[in-house]
């Protein structure tokens, strides 16, 4: 996602639906640029690991869809108690 800014884009959503085939692999790629060229890192030269806090890098895709032959509002069936 080009000019990605975490300050305000929690997610990417598309314009209109994508209509990916059955069989399809879907990929989420990160590069991070802990340089001292990104205006947005506080301290390039300490060593930066995964993390689920905001100071360290927290790359976690997710993809929403849905499956065209599914009713998708249609009511669930009531649950049964497994016993």
């Amino acid at each position: 996602m080009p000019k990605f800014d975490f300050n305000w884009q929690l997610h990417y959503e598309l314009a209109e639906p994508l209509k990916i085939p059955a069989g399809s692999k879907m990929v989420a790629v990160a590069h991070y640029d802990n340089s001292i060229k990104n205006r947005y890192n506080p301290a390039p030269n300490k060593e930066v690991f995964w993390s689920e806090q905001s100071w360290d890098e927290m790359f976690i895709p997710w993809f929403e869809y849905t499956v065209d032959s599914k009713i998708l509002n249609k009511p669930a069936p009531p649950q049964t108690a497994i016993k």
